[in-house]
């Protein structure tokens, strides 16, 4: 929580000017699915609360919860570029329904191009945008999965946003442009470390052996290790 200066608002990190929130109606939040937006509880003093992080599993709960509070109204800073997104989507839409390997091609072309231009050359833009608009596209388990992983691990639900979208552009780099695959390549990446918190004890150490293994794969054992962790753990995360 944090008040505006010269530079604008500054919240966990995320600066903001004022004019730039929308008052939005609590109930018509959508849920079950990601956030597009941060959300905001004004404070007096022209303060703000987080209250939900773009990125963000959406839960029913987060809604009713506040909404039994009495609080009808959030403030909204939207990270998402709508036209780009719209652009993604129909992309994906028309590589679904091509019928030839030219088609196939123009649709894998333009993805690459505009990701390159959006977020290689520009470093303005959010990668949100293209998380979110493959994560409709493509994703297909339940909503509590996304619920499950969020509450377990952050790093794990954020991990599997990026490494889900990101192998969906590895696909068509290496040329492999049919819907189906590309579908269920980004769903297998999605819940590739999902026994991680299937067992519903990911802990502290569980995690530094998570980014040890990030930096440099095979060192995540040796961080269980180290830490005296039982055979179980460490089966689970060779597993």
């Amino acid at each position: 929580m944090n008040n505006g200066s010269a530079v604008g608002i500054n919240i966990n990190g995320i600066i903001f000017k004022k004019e730039s929130l929308k008052k939005v109606l609590l109930s018509e939040i959508k849920t079950q699915t990601i956030s597009r937006a941060h959300f905001f509880h004004p404070m007096p003093g022209d303060r703000f609360l987080s209250l939900l992080r773009a990125g963000d599993f959406v839960e029913p709960s987060f809604v009713s919860h506040y909404l039994e509070k009495g609080m009808l109204n959030l403030y909204q800073l939207d990270m998402i570029d709508d036209q780009d997104f719209s652009d993604y989507k129909k992309a994906w839409s028309d590589l679904k329904s091509a019928k030839t390997e030219s088609q196939k091609k123009i649709q894998r072309d333009f993805i690459l191009k505009k990701v390159a231009k959006d977020y290689w050359l520009n470093d303005e833009k959010s990668f949100l945008t293209f998380v979110v608009a493959s994560f409709e596209e493509f994703f297909i388990y339940p909503p509590h999965i996304l619920d499950h992983v969020q509450n377990e691990s952050t790093l794990l639900y954020t991990r599997a946003l990026l490494i889900s979208a990101v192998s969906s552009i590895n696909a068509l780099i290496n040329n492999y442009t049919d819907y189906a695959f590309v579908k269920d390549l980004y769903n297998t990446a999605f819940i590739m470390d999902y026994g991680l918190v299937d067992f519903g004890n990911f802990n502290y150490v569980m995690s530094l052996a998570c980014e040890a293994e990030r930096n440099k794969p095979g060192s995540g054992i040796e961080v269980l290790k180290k830490y005296k962790r039982s055979e179980g753990e460490i089966a689970i995360f060779k597993n």
